[in-house]
């Protein structure tokens, strides 16, 4: 099973933090704010796996068309996990709790 490389000093977490920093400088918490960030550093660790990430994901569930925020996905358009922002800033074991849901990947340092 392939391992998730994301270490604190890796540039896309870098940057998703300060972005977050910013934010909460500015008392900003909505969702809304913090999407790009986070969607960049989705975007990033999926391609570590060849995973495309696809904003606004639609899925069936229960008989039901739902949207959901993202999902990465493989070629054959499996996804490996999905994403629904919450009105919450996302701390890093939510995004790692986010990116083990669907193949259980061992956590990262």
């Amino acid at each position: 099973m392939d391992k998730l490389n994301l270490k604190k000093s890796y540039k896309p977490v870098i940057e998703y933090y300060e972005a977050l920093e910013k934010f909460k400088h500015l008392a900003v918490k909505h969702e809304g704010a913090v999407r790009s960030a986070f969607q960049t550093l989705l975007e990033s660790c999926g391609k570590q796996f060849n995973w495309t990430l696809v904003p606004e994901y639609q899925k069936k569930k229960f008989g039901k068309r739902i949207s959901i925020d993202g999902a990465l996905v493989d070629q054959f358009t499996l996804a490996h996990g999905y994403w629904e922002a919450k009105r919450e800033f996302l701390t890093r074991r939510n995004f790692i709790n986010f990116l083990t849901q669907e193949r259980n990947l061992p956590t990262c340092t």
